[in-house]
């Protein structure tokens, strides 16, 4: 045979391993993978997409709910009309999708001796196509393992999980799915947020993106990650029950607040949030907005919130950037120098030598600096600085901006008891910081270099690659 002969048929039996393992895949592989959706599908109660989802209707005897998705909120439009609990909505469709037959029924076909001509419940899902899927549920099994269930328009009779029945039997059902959020809160426009309470006052303002300043008891910059939290913390508070038609505000301790929240948005809204801890139990708490007839009861945790110490908004950061801007981190060590450099997204080491960087190193380094926060300050004067490990410092590293500025040097002196002493500006105060975020900076510069692998591991792990083969 010659090798041009050789060379074809290795050619044409190539191809042929190619046509028989794509086939494999498409027919043994995908085709499993399809068979399994379709049989998961069969075992669904109902089988959909949740995100496809744009109206939710239930009927019982005693009453019809309707919810329509209008733009991407969810809305009660029967038998109120108000805004429904997004996160509520979204657990029920949930619920259902996960939800499997516990068994199928075969020959049953009198569907008034399993409650279905009558049914104790009715859910019915309008999606984006036009196509409605309606669910129906009569009566328990006599074992109650499971309530008589079938699909509109589908032949089967099955029985559906009794958790199903208990949680569309919550009655009225109306009320699982209104809104019990107490001040909803986009913390991206909020601009102002006062907090006053027991003749104490705190007021901070927005001053720029990401930029807060504490107005009051004290004048300062504020944390943006504190503030954050709390207005988050503030914003997904919920009721556990709402008193639609209260009585006078006198009757929840209302008319004189345990707290009282304002906060304005930067369309210049202004909503007042009043809370007061009922007398009769220390553990629930009362919250109404004003101008909102509505008394929200909730717990005791939105009161704790709002006892937040003024100084723990304090920006306690001790380097703020962003990372876009970085282009240079330089680590000054006792006998050394690691200069990293950025060029585009990628970073290289030029400094003691050039090379790789090890990335995920860079990644954690820009991470970590701006999310130092300090617990405690130390009012050291300049000849003390030897007890902390700062005269001189353990490592000291510089930040390089765009166009040339120079963020001012974190200098790292002598860890103790789980915390590092550093100072910024080379100059007191001393702040003593997590020492868990300082062990992110590299010890030795050499640790900063990604080094190829030597050529006989390549060799090495080549041969076995093609053994393996």
């Amino acid at each position: 045979m010659t090798a041009a002969v050789r060379v074809r048929s290795l050619l044409i039996l190539a191809v042929l391993a190619a046509l028989l393992g794509g086939a494999y895949y498409v027919f043994e592989v995908r085709g499993r993978e399809a068979r399994q959706q379709a049989l998961l599908a069969l075992r669904r109660v109902l089988s959909f997409d949740p995100a496809q989802v744009r109206e939710i209707t239930i009927e019982k005897p005693a009453e019809r709910v309707v919810v329509r998705g209008l733009g991407d909120r969810w809305r009660i439009v029967a038998p109120v009309d108000e805004a429904a609990d997004e996160t509520v909505v979204e657990g029920l469709l949930s619920f259902v999708r996960r939800l499997e037959k516990v068994r199928l029924l075969d020959g049953v076909s009198d569907l008034k001796a399993v409650g279905l001509d009558t049914p104790a419940a009715r859910l019915a899902l309008g999606l984006r196509s036009g196509e409605t899927l309606t669910l129906l549920l009569g009566g328990p099994n006599p074992v109650h393992t499971g309530v008589y269930a079938v699909v509109e328009g589908a032949p089967l009779v099955f029985l559906a999980p009794t958790r199903l029945a208990t949680e569309l039997g919550k009655s009225p059902y109306v009320e699982e799915l209104r809104d019990k959020s107490i001040l909803p809160l986009d913390v991206e426009h909020v601009r102002r947020v006062e907090i006053a309470r027991h003749g104490a006052r705190v007021v901070v303002l927005r001053v720029g993106e990401r930029q807060w300043r504490v107005e009051r008891p004290f004048r300062a910059p504020a944390d943006d990650g504190m503030i954050r939290d709390l207005l988050w913390k503030i914003g997904s508070s919920r009721a556990h029950d709402v008193i639609r038609t209260p009585g006078p505000p006198s009757a929840y301790g209302l008319d004189r607040p345990h707290a009282r929240l304002t906060v304005v948005d930067d369309r210049g809204v202004t909503r007042i949030l009043a809370v007061s801890q009922a007398a009769n139990d220390p553990r629930m708490l009362y919250a109404q907005l004003e101008g909102v007839p509505a008394v929200h009861v909730t717990d005791t945790q939105l009161l704790a919130d709002l006892a937040i110490k003024p100084d723990l908004l304090r920006n306690h950061q001790l380097l703020v950037y962003d990372q876009r801007e970085v282009e240079r981190i330089t680590i000054r060590y006792p006998r050394d120098t690691l200069v990293l450099d950025r060029s585009g997204d990628r970073w290289r080491l030029t400094r003691p030598v050039e090379g790789e960087v090890v990335r995920s190193m860079v990644e954690n380094i820009l991470e970590v600096l701006p999310n130092l926060r300090y617990a405690t300050v130390e009012r050291a004067l300049p000849g003390d600085l030897r007890r902390y490990g700062l005269d001189p410092p353990r490592l000291a590293v510089t930040v390089g901006l765009r166009g040339g500025r120079e963020l001012p040097t974190l200098a790292v002196g002598r860890e103790q008891g789980g915390v590092h002493f550093v100072m910024v500006g080379n100059r007191p105060p001393v702040y003593t910081v997590d020492a868990r975020l300082i062990r992110v900076i590299p010890e030795d510069p050499t640790d900063a270099k990604r080094y190829p692998l030597p050529e006989q591991l390549k060799r090495d792990l080549e041969r076995i690659e093609r053994n393996s083969g």
